[in-house]
């Protein structure tokens, strides 16, 4: 999230001093204009004063969200914004602080609140489409997205965003054609050609993927993902050393990028390279102790190099890191059976069932009753 650049403090504005001699007129003796005068002057500052207390207050706010203490951020802002409600940065950055604590109906609240007071205000309307994808809440992005779209065909952020809505919806042909139109727009948009090949691989045609694909590495080629996909969908055409390559490039691209490793060991798994899947799925527990997948992996290759209690640890911290992890349970149901703790495999085999995994039925029918 983007936070506003520190707003500047306004200096109230100099009140000359009377000088000790100087003749001080008594109110009474004031006119009404000049009353009027002396009213206004007193105002100002006394807004200039509550400004520059909300101000101080913001970006003691915005020093905390960039610290990553959100609850005191905020706070802070809340505690601007009962200086001075009219402050429409602190209402702003408010919901991206409550946006960042999945405080969605909140957070859109307080963007109601930023357009209230600045209907000016940049891309709005962009990011409340943004905090509805976060909140996996897609209909309604999109909703928001097509009356952005209406007034401004050629937005490419919100051309791809809408995509992407549509892409979560299950109607990858429109969103086909909307991230067509990106690419169209702007032909070195690289996540744009990503997304396209994504959506035709969900449509069933590979092939065409493949060549938006090499568009997308044209306009961005280190980006990890990017290489990741390409050896997904060489993967699907069983062109597997050629995605363990592409797996391998998007590793050195990117040291971090954890799908990556979970990509290539599961690969090597499947092509029954264990010797080169076990070092691997080693270091992808070190640098990614809190990826699930990681540990299913894990667990899968310890199984296979037959030290199930090994396995049974790694495939608990899976699912101890993501309880409803299917796959996950279906792998430690396997152990379970084969360490001889049948009544636990049928029980995960059930789990893994009821979340939907096909082959788990399969197995819960064939070993459990």
């Amino acid at each position: 999230m983007i936070i506003l650049a520190l707003l500047a403090l306004i200096a109230a504005p100099g009140i000359g001093q009377a000088e000790p001699d100087s003749l001080q007129l008594p109110v009474d003796s004031l006119t009404a204009t000049e009353r009027a005068f002396q009213d206004s002057i007193q105002n100002l500052n006394e807004e200039n004063r509550l400004r520059a207390e909300a101000l101080t207050l913001y970006n003691e706010g915005i020093a905390l969200f960039e610290a990553q203490r959100l609850p005191e951020a905020f706070q802070k802002l809340s505690d601007a914004l009962s200086v001075l409600p009219a402050l429409p940065d602190a209402w702003y950055n408010r919901a991206v602080v409550q946006a960042e604590m999945k405080r969605w109906d909140a957070a859109l609240a307080d963007l109601d609140s930023t357009a209230f007071y600045d209907p000016e205000y940049k891309d709005l309307t962009l990011v409340r489409s943004g905090f509805l994808m976060e909140a996996s809440r897609f209909a309604e992005a999109k909703m928001v997205l097509d009356g952005l779209l209406s007034s401004n065909p050629e937005n490419l952020r919100a051309l791809h965003r809408r995509g992407t809505a549509l892409f979560l919806l299950n109607d990858a042909q429109a969103a086909a054609a909307d991230f067509q139109k990106a690419t169209s727009l702007d032909p070195a948009f690289a996540a744009a050609w990503n997304d396209l090949a994504s959506a035709y691989r969900k449509m069933g045609q590979p092939e065409r993927a493949l060549g938006f694909l090499q568009q997308a590495l044209k306009a961005d080629a280190r980006a990890a993902y990017i290489l990741n996909n390409y050896g997904s969908t060489l993967r699907s055409l069983e062109r597997k050393e050629e995605a363990l390559k592409q797996y391998e490039a998007a590793i050195q691209a990117d040291p971090d990028y954890s799908l990556a490793y979970v990509n290539k060991i599961s690969l090597l798994i499947e092509l029954e390279k264990l010797p080169q899947a076990a070092p691997l799925s080693e270091k992808a527990i070190e640098l990614f102790p809190a990826d699930p997948a990681a540990w299913n992996l894990r667990g899968v290759v310890l199984r296979q190099q037959n030290d199930i209690n090994a396995s049974l640890k790694a495939l608990n911290q899976a699912l101890h890191l993501d309880p409803g992890y299917a796959t996950a349970l279906l792998n430690r149901a396997i152990s379970r059976e084969e360490s001889g703790d049948g009544p636990g495999a049928c029980a995960d085999y059930r789990k893994a069932a009821n979340l939907g995994l096909e082959i788990a039925k399969k197995y819960l029918d064939r070993e459990c009753n």
